[in-house]
């Protein structure tokens, strides 16, 4: 678990911005950063931690041909 908190930590200081990110697209930035596959799911899920441990913010936004997605956004200091 504490492994997942420092990668949510680095979610929310280092990818997220004030711009709404899917975790499909935070999936994409810990692939290219790892070299390795991270999954949406697991991407999500961090996401989801990052919101919980109140270091970012959930919303909901309309993807063309998707419907509605969660996105999430840096808290503001």
């Amino acid at each position: 678990r504490d492994e997942n908190v420092a990668v949510a930590t680095h979610i929310a200081t280092d990818i997220l911005t004030s711009e709404a990110k899917t975790a499909t697209d935070v999936a994409a930035v810990l692939t290219a950063e790892a070299g390795e596959e991270v999954k949406v799911q697991k991407a999500s899920y961090l996401c989801r931690l990052a919101v919980e441990l109140g270091l970012a913010n959930v919303t909901e936004v309309k993807i063309p041909k998707k419907g509605t997605q969660k996105a999430y956004t840096a808290v503001e200091a």
